[in-house]
């Protein structure tokens, strides 16, 4: 029965076409967590027992004594699960079981641990799956459970907790260590690289949405090091050059979409006679143009605002790359970049539409935007550009 109310949950109709998931409150934090449709035809008995976990908690709203009585089954079915002909279905189990560790666990520490379990077998069977629509569900999944347990975690630490950051500190490395053995699911250098047709416009996006949420982790990790511990100055630097090498992956990934590179070239570039007619000490960004904002599909289609999504980041990539270098201070144009580009992040916010955003567009329209511009603030503390002083353009950095 509860097997059969699990598969109910996506009804018949939206398996053919329509949304693939479902979403529930999460247990340590207000954002919710999306379960996706994992198939039916995905029915093993280790299948099978982590639906019965998941179902257990589901029922009650909480964890009792037979959601662990399943969990302990479902471990000692996991330990001899894994061949050839049930890669798929293993795959499939440990995600459920990690989907119940974040929206109902008993602590962010066993949703960490279910999370950087589903990663290994993820990583390390499939390689075996030669289907590629199933390869990119898998990844759109991955990457929805990552980013679910980012804000589950980030958001459940309250600022008392910093005045502690030993006890901080163990799920952050705890964290770390996941990301490193998801690091392999990320584009390589060489694949970013080689050449793509329009029709390739899905993976571009997909992949930069992996760097991007990679791109957090790595920023709020190096952020909590430098700020709340005396860390080694070479782990430092590694996590630096790490987090640059992020960056980098999304400026070169968004150079696959011509359309928003095009729109952010237009944030970071103006008309130098406009610039110089109206560069007024105090009044230059009042005065630059409107950016026109672009689609990542074509010419012809309308831009929406996961394009704009996209344009930011690149931008913030580019401004936050630029401030990691350790040539900021000294060179001047290291250091021009990192104006332009937050000036670029605050011409891309107004690029957005003037109307109420519905919910789909909420993180966008909202939380991106004010984050966007807390960013951008912290580098425009005040007037730079003089009128007796020459603008730099776009085309002297590019």
């Amino acid at each position: 029965m509860d097997i059969r109310h699990f598969f109910s949950i996506w009804p018949p109709e939206e398996r053919l076409g329509g949304s693939p998931r479902r979403s529930f409150n999460g247990a340590f934090a207000v954002p919710d967590v999306a379960i996706y449709d994992t198939g039916l035809a995905q029915a093993s008995p280790l299948h099978r027992l982590a639906i019965l976990v998941f179902m257990s908690y589901l029922k009650q709203e909480k964890s009792d004594v037979a959601t662990f009585e399943y969990l302990s089954k479902f471990y000692r079915q996991a330990l001899n699960f894994y061949n050839s002909s049930t890669t798929l279905e293993a795959i499939y189990a440990w995600y459920v079981v990690a989907v119940y560790s974040v929206i109902g666990g008993d602590s962010i520490g066993m949703a960490i641990a279910h999370c950087h379990q589903y990663c290994r077998v993820y990583v390390a069977l499939s390689s075996g799956i030669h289907d590629e629509e199933e390869l990119q569900y898998l990844d759109i999944i991955w990457q929805d459970m990552i980013q679910s347990l980012y804000f589950q975690h980030r958001d459940a630490i309250g600022l008392d907790e910093l005045n502690y950051p030993n006890a901080v500190l163990h799920s952050i490395e705890k964290i770390h260590l996941l990301l490193q053995k998801a690091s392999s699911l990320l584009p390589s250098q060489q694949s970013i690289e080689r050449q793509r047709s329009p029709e390739a416009t899905v993976w571009v996006c997909q992949n930069i949405n992996a760097l991007v949420v990679h791109m957090q982790y790595y920023l709020d990790n190096f952020l909590f090091q430098i700020n709340h511990r005396a860390s080694d100055p070479q782990d430092m630097k590694t996590l630096r050059l790490e987090l640059r090498d992020i960056c980098g992956r999304i400026m070169q990934l968004v150079t696959h979409l011509p359309g928003i590179y095009e729109y952010v070239c237009d944030g970071y570039g103006f008309s130098p006679s406009f610039a110089l007619e109206n560069a007024t000490v105090g009044r230059e960004f009042l005065h630059f143009p409107p950016v026109r904002p672009r689609s990542a599909k074509s010419s012809s289609t309308p831009p929406v605002e996961r394009d704009t999504a996209v344009a930011f980041a690149y931008t913030f990539a580019r401004l936050l790359r630029n401030m990691l270098d350790p040539a900021a201070d000294s060179d001047e144009k290291v250091s021009v970049d990192v104006y332009l580009s937050a000036i670029a992040l605050c011409r891309l916010c107004a690029s957005l539409p003037d109307r109420t955003p519905d919910h789909d567009e909420y993180h966008i329209r909202v939380l991106l935007t004010h984050r966007t511009l807390f960013w951008a603030g912290l580098v425009l503390t005040k007037s730079r550009y003089f009128a007796s002083r020459p603008l730099v353009f776009v085309a002297d950095i590019l």
